[in-house]
């Protein structure tokens, strides 16, 4: 059954962007699942040439291998089911600082930059990043090293030195990295949302780190956080090589099944994501780059447990139709808008957020009273229509040709997007979830 999702009876914030020319003011999951069987059918496109195999370590680890004879890059990418949601008050920051501290060398192979030299050597390339909600770890690599570097990137899991004499260069890296997204407008936009946003909610405070938060004995906290946060239950990964499915799991459990298993609960977050008496809310900041935009935003509540009806997919494509009689029509002729678009974001087991954003022209910024009581006017139609079964199989056809003629695409980014799957969706759903 479809659940629609009423948009008018939920408080709205809205997002007011105003561009600097010249000077001048012009992104519930559910819980981790854990299968019971050891082998599970994922279900794949008709057209797609690898072959895939769902198996549960006896660490209680997920793994998603995936075997292509012919993948010029073999890659594995691992999640933490922990991220920067996680992080304890007084040290904003820490899961991203963890991210790059795991990099610095084992108990086996010490060397602190030896992982991405032997990457790197052989063709390969890593990289990282921290989520609200987990941390995603992957490499890409020449298949015939494959083996040796999924040895080095499991042993971070294992048994990583989290060296000391690297937290100074690592704390700087992380603050490099805040102050590249300060100059984002993006994040920068993201940041002032977060204003109205429940101060219990952990959505509501500041993730990446700086040399301020992480001051002081962050190390010590660090340990904690590792040792508190990091274990194979919590955890899944996806392979991806040349070799058969029967020669991938033997390597595989052997590998990854000596990560830790401390038997760590579920955190499941309920917390709403927004406080009695703070909306409506009206929020405006100034963008770096010339953009013009208003964004209505909706806290709504969770939509991975729907994903395989997707009402909020049904209700974004409505509002962000482009055809004879829609809203974004009505707003161009108008010369108002050079854009419109709507769709949804997750955010934990108990909400979302659905998001309409809308760029205006220059004249269109004179507008913003007239184009919101036009928006919610649309909504408000949506309301009173029940929702159209054409409208909802159309949806539903063009999602299956997209999944039945998807493009292959290369191995580490393969591994990278389906990691974060297995936190949220069964294994035969892994591949087709977005297309369900």
């Amino acid at each position: 059954m479809t659940r629609l999702i009423n948009l008018a009876q939920i408080g709205c914030f809205v997002l007011f962007s105003l561009a600097i020319i010249s000077g001048c003011a012009t992104s519930p999951a559910p819980a981790p699942l854990t299968d019971t069987s050891a082998t599970d059918v994922v279900v794949k496109s008709p057209n797609d040439q690898r072959d895939y195999a769902h198996v549960t370590l006896d660490n209680g680890m997920r793994v998603l291998l995936i075997s292509d004879p012919d993948a010029d890059k073999s890659a594995a990418a691992l999640v933490a089911f922990r991220g920067s949601f996680h992080d304890p008050e007084d040290r904003p920051g820490l899961a991203h600082f963890l991210e790059h501290m795991l990099f610095i060398g084992t108990e086996k192979y010490p060397e602190p930059d030896g992982y991405f030299a032997f990457v790197q050597k052989h063709g390969g390339g890593s990289n990282a990043y921290t989520a609200p909600d987990h941390t995603n770890y992957f490499f890409d690599i020449q298949p015939e090293y494959f083996v040796e570097g999924l040895d080095r990137f499991a042993q971070f899991f294992i048994s990583p030195l989290l060296d000391k004499t690297y937290v100074d260069r690592e704390k700087n890296a992380v603050h490099s990295e805040y102050q590249m997204q300060i100059k984002e407008d993006g994040w920068r936009g993201f940041m002032v949302q977060k204003v109205a946003m429940n101060p219990e909610h952990p959505m509501s405070k500041f993730n990446i780190g700086t040399l301020d938060t992480l001051d002081g004995d962050a190390y010590s906290a660090l340990i904690t956080f590792f040792e508190g946060h990091y274990s194979a239950n919590q955890m899944g990964a996806v392979i991806l090589h040349n070799e058969p499915i029967a020669t991938l799991k033997p390597w595989v459990t052997e590998l990854l099944g000596q990560v830790p298993n401390r038997d760590l609960p579920n955190l499941d977050l309920t917390t709403p994501l927004t406080a009695p008496g703070q909306l409506p809310a009206t929020l405006r900041h100034q963008t770096l780059k010339s953009d013009r935009s208003v964004s209505f935003s909706f806290p709504i509540p969770a939509i991975d447990p729907y994903y395989q009806t997707k009402p909020t997919g049904y209700i974004g494509s409505l509002i962000g139709h482009e055809g004879q009689g829609s809203l974004h029509q009505l707003l161009t002729q108008k010369g108002w808008i050079t854009g419109l678009g709507a769709g949804s974001e997750n955010i934990d087991q108990a909400n979302a957020i659905f998001n309409i954003s809308v760029q205006l022209t220059e004249a269109g910024m004179d507008q913003v009273p007239a184009i919101t009581d036009l928006v919610f006017d649309y909504i408000n139609l949506l309301r009173t229509e029940k929702a159209q079964a054409w409208l909802y199989r159309e949806a539903a056809t063009v999602a299956t040709l997209g999944f039945r003629f998807r493009e292959q695409i290369p191995s580490i980014a393969a591994v990278q997007s389906l990691a974060p799957n297995l936190m949220k969706f069964p294994a035969k759903d892994l591949l087709v979830a977005p297309y369900l």
